[in-house]
Formats: structure tokens, sequence, C-alpha cells
């Protein structure tokens, strides 16, 4: 089976488990997969022009308005952190530990 043949047939199985299509590729995936899902229940009542201009409604409607975009970054999924306490706190980076200190801040 062909590498387009193995995509196809992956996109197809997506959307019937999940019940919408599987995001494009380029752009802001997130975005795409809240479209496509908020999109999901009019499938099967609406034409595909339609169904395409409540996309794109959509898409403008969450991009282009401040408090629709705020919302959006809200639900975003955050990136955990690659290790602990490699990030600031509150804006304060960790001191390094010197080779005669310990975690704690205790000495000797």
């Amino acid at each position: 089976m062909s590498d387009s043949a193995k995509r196809a047939q992956g996109r197809a199985m997506f959307e019937k488990v999940m019940g919408f299509a599987p995001p494009r590729l380029e752009g802001d995936l997130f975005l795409e997969a809240t479209v496509e899902r908020s999109l999901a229940p009019y499938r099967d009542l609406v034409s595909p022009e339609t169904l395409e201009v409540m996309r794109e409604m959509l898409v403008e409607a969450l991009t282009e308005d401040e408090v629709s975009r705020d919302l959006l970054e809200r639900a975003r999924p955050k990136a955990s952190p690659l290790q602990s306490g490699s990030s600031p706190v509150n804006g304060v980076a960790a001191a390094p530990l010197g080779p005669d200190s310990k975690p704690g801040g205790r000495r000797g």
C-alpha cells in the first residue's frame, strides 16, 4: 500500500472515530480542530457549501474578535516544562547551586 493510500485510510478512520475530518497540517492545528469539532453536529444537516461558509464565519469570529481570541488562547493546551525547576517562578530564576551548596539553602 502506498503512503498516500495509507494517509487516506488513516484520515478516513480518524473521521469515522472522531466524527470530524482531521485538521490540515498547515496553520493553527488547535484552531482547526476547534472549528472542526464545532461544525461536526451540522455535517449531515447542511450542504457542503453552507458548511464551508459556516467554517469561514467561525474562523473569522475566533480570530478577529478580541474576546473570542482571548478565550481561544485560554483554552489552548499549554506545553509541559521539560524538567522540574527549569522555569522562573514569578519572574525570578532559581539561583544555581554551588559546589558546597545543598538544595533547600542549607550548607555543609
